[in-house]
């Protein structure tokens, strides 16, 4: 059902994706996705509560700059900052031969509101480049990213949450080839600050197609991972993007 392009193309979404990470291939560090799905509603301004058309017009703009200023979960993700060094490794049967080395960077943006990622490695015996942006939604609460590449024409959207060691993203892929959708998931986990893991899973029965064997009960299948390494004598890159002002939303000076 899943095509060996397809699951070669689905490597490079980060934290981060892909960074994200590529978050990345976060990579990222990610899926026609949930980042679309359960949208609250608009709620009515109720009587007594101020509406935003009533608001003086100076303090309708320190509000939104307030609640669009970059905060603690921004400055997590500036951990990415930098050049790293990447190895591909397929995890299901018959994929050996994709342990692939690659190079990945990640630069904030926008104020540090953001994580850019840029990836670049060989895919089946062709150079393959992914792009990648991760930040985190403060209105909803929730960690999103898209990633695309040149080895596709979709555009990738994921939505996630902080773990006690990294992070956990949730998607949708369609096969190119079936048309089929199915959901898939980002797994990042840290290992300090020079080093962590992007894992792509599928459900069991998805896996399975992949060559890929399931445990009992087990819901979710590791497919292939990318390990990161800090590269050795480079900068960590613009971890602030153009400037962040350090009293907003608690980011600090590093």
């Amino acid at each position: 059902m899943n095509s060996i392009k397809n699951l070669l193309a689905s490597c490079g979404r980060t934290p981060i994706a892909a960074l994200a990470l590529a978050t990345g291939m976060a990579i990222g560090l990610g899926l026609a996705a949930g980042a679309h799905d359960g949208i609250a509603p608009v709620q009515p301004v109720q009587e007594g509560q101020e509406g935003m058309g009533e608001m003086d017009p100076e303090a309708m703009m320190q509000m939104m700059a307030q609640l669009g200023a970059p905060d603690e979960h921004h400055e997590e993700l500036h951990d990415f900052v930098g050049t790293w060094n990447t190895k591909m490794k397929a995890l299901t049967r018959g994929m050996e031969a994709f342990k692939r080395p690659g190079k990945a960077t990640f630069e904030a943006t926008m104020g540090g509101r953001f994580i850019a990622q840029t990836y670049h490695g060989s895919m089946m015996g062709q150079n393959f480049k992914g792009v990648g942006l991760s930040g985190y939604n403060k209105a909803a609460k929730r960690y999103e990213s898209v990633w695309h590449d040149d080895m596709g024409t979709a555009m990738y959207f994921m939505t996630g949450d902080k773990t006690d060691d990294g992070w956990v993203y949730e998607g949708k892929e369609t096969d190119p080839m079936s048309g089929q959708t199915y959901p898939i998931r980002h797994v990042i986990t840290m290992e300090g600050k020079d080093k962590f893991s992007f894992t792509m899973q599928y459900p069991p029965e998805v896996a399975a197609q992949m060559g890929a064997q399931a445990e009992d009960g087990q819901k979710w299948v590791d497919a292939f991972r990318i390990d990161y390494s800090r590269a050795q004598g480079g900068d960590q890159g613009n971890r602030d993007g153009a400037g962040v002002n350090r009293n907003q939303g608690g980011n600090r000076n590093r």
